[in-house]
This record gives structure tokens, sequence and C-alpha cells, in this order.
């Protein structure tokens, strides 16, 4: 999925090195060119990053779960503590 970053940075360069995102700041021609880079599927193939999977919620949740980290009023209702 192309990503354009409209700002002169961006808080995940993963995505930049990997070349599915630019970063093209406030200039308006480059933002221009490369949505219609995107537009006109010449966007670069890319592969995912590690860990990118949409699963970060169920890994967060398994290592709560596993460390009994739920808060006490918590603990009764979660599942995760419950079952452990």
């Amino acid at each position: 999925m192309p990503c354009i970053t409209i700002r002169e940075n961006t808080e995940r360069p993963i995505t930049v090195e990997i070349e599915s995102n630019v970063v093209v700041g406030t200039d308006s021609q480059k933002i221009i060119d490369n949505a219609m880079i995107a537009l006109h599927e010449k966007w670069k193939s890319c592969a995912i990053p590690e860990l990118w999977d949409g699963l970060a919620s169920e890994r967060i949740a398994r290592l709560v779960g596993a460390n009994n980290l739920c808060f006490k009023t918590a603990r009764q209702t979660c599942l995760l503590c419950v079952n452990n």
C-alpha cells in the first residue's frame, strides 16, 4: 500500500527504507508527482516490516496474561489472567 508522508520527517523510517513510504514534505509538486505514481500503480513493490502483521494487540495481550500484569480490579474479568 503506497504511503505519502506530507511532512518533513516520519517516526517510522523503516517504511522509507523498504520503499513503502516516501516523505515529500509540503512541496506541492512532490505531493502531486508521488500521488500520480501511486494512483497509476507505478509504486515499487515492497516488503512488510517484520511484526507489522496486524497482530500486535494479540501479542501484547498474551504477554500481559502470561506475566499476570492485569490490575487487581480487572483481574476478575480479564480472561487472560483468569485462565493463567
